[in-house]
């Protein structure tokens, strides 16, 4: 027997309470995303100063990072906030915030699972670099359409694993 999610099985006005709970955290995140764009800078930064290191311990050289873009192999890849996978993650925040958990759920789901998407974010502007020095012509599909649908599928993927994991600390 296929056991229910409580979301499903709780009366309508809890899962309507989900939903706008939902829409409100994922329309804040992305609304404050829009409203302070200069605040990610500084990851954005971050994140490029990450890539440059895997680029130099996988053989790569010569490197070379400065204001969110990473020289390497005759090229220049910049980093900037749209890289850092705010859209994805955000929707996996919203979705810890808004389902019904306890707090300690809601800390760890979060916690952890936006580390996740953080890495296979990483994992995604590292590949991007390799097809960019190695095949050229591949770079806007693979970046702009291949990688975006795995990012989205990875916060599909990471929320549901999160949701079942507080299913089972519920029985």
């Amino acid at each position: 027997m296929v056991a229910r999610s409580p979301l499903l099985a709780a009366p309508a006005p809890a899962r309507w309470a989900f939903v706008a709970s939902f829409v409100l955290w994922a329309g804040g995140f992305g609304l404050a995303q829009l409203l302070f764009p200069e605040a990610l800078f500084p990851a954005a930064d971050g994140l490029a100063q990450a890539i440059g290191m895997i680029l130099q311990w996988s053989g790569m050289t010569p490197v070379h990072v400065a204001s969110g873009v990473v020289e390497f192999a005759g090229t220049k890849y910049e980093v900037v906030p749209e890289c850092l996978a705010l859209g994805p993650t955000s929707l996996f925040l919203a979705l810890c915030l808004s389902f019904p958990a306890c707090l300690r759920e809601r800390i760890l789901g979060g916690v952890a699972g936006a580390g996740a998407l953080a890495f296979v974010n990483l994992l995604r502007l590292v590949g991007c670099a390799f097809v960019l020095v190695s095949t050229p012509a591949l770079f806007p599909l693979v970046h702009d359409v291949l990688w975006q649908v795995v990012m989205v599928g990875a916060s599909v993927v990471t929320g549901w694993v999160w949701i079942r994991w507080v299913r089972a600390n519920a029985s």
